[in-house]
């Protein structure tokens, strides 16, 4: 059996260290679920065509999961 997440929390890194979740995505929330909504406003009020935006998906596997552990926490955007 495969399991998979898609987030980044201490209790999900530490599950992939354990091994029973082989690895995350590392989500990017402003440009994955924020930014579109800016970008069809701006589309549907002042005809602005949205710019590209990579969201840079990053896979947290068991190799990388003591490092994401000991990063600071990211202050919310």
């Amino acid at each position: 059996m495969v399991a998979a997440g898609f987030d980044l929390n201490p209790q999900i890194l530490r599950l992939i260290k354990a091994g029973i979740i082989r690895f995350t995505i590392d989500q990017q929330p402003y440009i994955q679920g924020f930014y579109p909504v800016v970008a069809l406003k701006l589309l549907k009020r002042l005809r602005i065509n949205p710019a590209r935006k990579d969201a840079r998906a990053a896979g947290v596997t068991p190799d990388k999961g003591d490092t994401v552990l000991r990063r600071p926490p990211q202050p919310n955007r």
